[in-house]
């Protein structure tokens, strides 16, 4: 074991994902309070996440008492096992399994993911009656359609008010005939008819053999709503400001009826941080996603009934 601040120790461990093993690295404070986070790294990332960003959120939970597993998913880094992309699920409940197992006196879970780790847990309809919370931040949602549509609302109008975009127009310094055709073949497919083609859809549809047809043929967006839907646990949702995954989000969830019901319920609470890119690289942004979650886990270990405070950025 590594001694770190505050009482805090972190151990390498391993554990079981449908017959494979997978290595992981959990914190763990001098008390541990009834509550741990389990992190799940984010596409073809591993254990450390972006900037370190994994590692020092976990150090920032176990100081505050949090007891937190990250780990390299299937097929990943030191993980052994077939890369899964989506399909996480064996992958949770042996994470799940594992940090139980490792802090006695656990009597919750929170499952941690950013973008389509994010999305990886929503999928997982089985999380098992130990989780009790999600936070999910910047969710990615994978049809073409909806990505096109919000790199056209929120990537070309902001250029149009940027002194830069307006320099370089002004000094040649644009190909206006490739931005014309990029434009153009954006527009074409965010207003194609129908609903785009998820990304990765093949890729899971092939890769879940253990899932029936039905199943695999869902799009990603309907199974994370599945598994929303199926949730009685509590969520924390941690948007950024200045991410086209946040606003392509927010604009497929205002798009779908389904979605607005499903994102308005009480038992989700959302942070929105001012100016923030997609994985808080600055470290007042990541402080201030510290400081949010912590106080929604230590409340979730308090009272599963109550509403949290509101976040004041």
């Amino acid at each position: 074991m590594t001694p770190l601040r505050r009482g805090t120790t972190e151990r390498p461990l391993t554990f079981q994902s449908d017959g494979h093993e997978l290595l992981g690295i959990l914190h763990l404070p001098e008390e541990a309070g009834k509550v741990g986070l389990i992190m799940l790294a984010a596409g073809a990332q591993y254990r450390l996440g972006p900037h370190r960003q994994q590692v020092l959120l976990a150090r920032a939970l176990a100081e505050h008492g949090i007891p937190t597993l990250r780990y390299d998913a299937s097929g990943m880094a030191d993980s052994g096992g077939p890369y899964r992309d989506f399909e996480l699920g064996p992958d949770i409940d042996g994470a799940v399994a594992a940090l139980l197992t490792n802090v006695p006196g656990l009597k919750h879970v929170v499952l941690w993911g950013i973008c389509g780790s994010a999305s990886a847990i929503l999928m997982h309809e089985g999380r098992g009656p130990a989780v009790s919370g999600m936070i999910l931040v910047n969710p990615w949602v994978g049809s073409e359609q909806s990505q096109n549509r919000a790199y056209l609302k929120h990537y070309y109008l902001s250029r149009l008010t940027e002194a830069d975009f307006w320099r370089k127009v002004c000094s040649g310094g644009i190909d206006f005939r490739s931005a014309l055709s990029s434009f153009a073949s954006t527009v074409k497919s965010a207003f194609r008819p129908g609903h785009g083609t998820p990304a990765n859809v093949s890729r899971a549809a092939s890769a879940a053999k253990e899932h029936d047809t039905r199943t695999a043929a869902r799009t990603l967006e309907e199974r994370m709503a599945d598994g929303l839907e199926l949730f009685e646990g509590r969520v924390l949702l941690i948007m950024s400001e200045k991410d086209l995954t946040a606003r392509k989000f927010d604009d497929f969830t205002r798009s779908s009826k389904r979605w607005r019901r499903l994102i308005t319920s009480s038992a989700i609470e959302r942070r929105d941080l001012r100016g923030s890119d997609h994985t808080f690289s600055q470290p007042k942004w990541r402080e201030q996603v510290i400081d949010w979650m912590t106080d929604w886990v230590t409340w979730l270990g308090r009272d599963t009934n109550a509403t949290p405070d509101r976040g004041s950025e």
